[in-house]
């Protein structure tokens, strides 16, 4: 009977200890956003919408923003820079396929921090370089964005 009982134990709390919540290098999703396009040029002149997710590493911080144009394949875009502003902070971060450099800057603003209420909003510039003479790829978007309950 004791034995069982230990057993039990052991079997009940391992996971809680084991198996615990922060894992270090684990890469999960921090917060989302449904993103409405305000201006486009170029490449972006018929975007209409984009879903972001920014992504947290336990034990390093945010690493990357993954954006889906339109319901095409996500772009994940590594991050380059984050520092705070008055209002939440301003997270860029790039991403280059065939040669072209994409740069992607998300200013956050965040009422809590600014101590009124309201939702998070991102606005966000994505920026492609076209080459020697093409002017470059512009799209401007703007949505709320919501962090998700993690714990560390």
């Amino acid at each position: 009977m004791k034995r069982n009982l230990l057993l039990l134990a052991f079997f009940l709390l391992t996971p809680l200890y084991a198996f615990g919540d922060y894992v270090p290098g684990r890469v999960r999703a921090a917060a989302e956003g449904e993103l409405q396009a305000q201006q486009g040029s170029g490449r972006y002149e018929n975007v209409r919408a984009a879903h972001s997710i920014l992504f947290v590493a336990d034990g390093k911080g945010y690493v990357k923003f993954e954006l889906r144009l339109d319901r095409h394949p996500a772009i994940p875009f590594q991050m380059t820079e984050i520092r705070p502003n008055r209002c939440g902070q301003v997270f860029k971060a790039s991403y280059v396929q065939e040669g072209k450099l994409t740069t992607l800057e998300v200013v956050e603003t965040n009422p809590s921090a600014c101590r009124a209420n309201g939702p998070t909003i991102w606005r966000t510039v994505i920026t492609t370089d076209e080459g020697a003479n093409t002017p470059p790829s512009q799209l401007e978007l703007t949505g709320q964005a919501e962090y998700l309950m993690l714990s560390e």
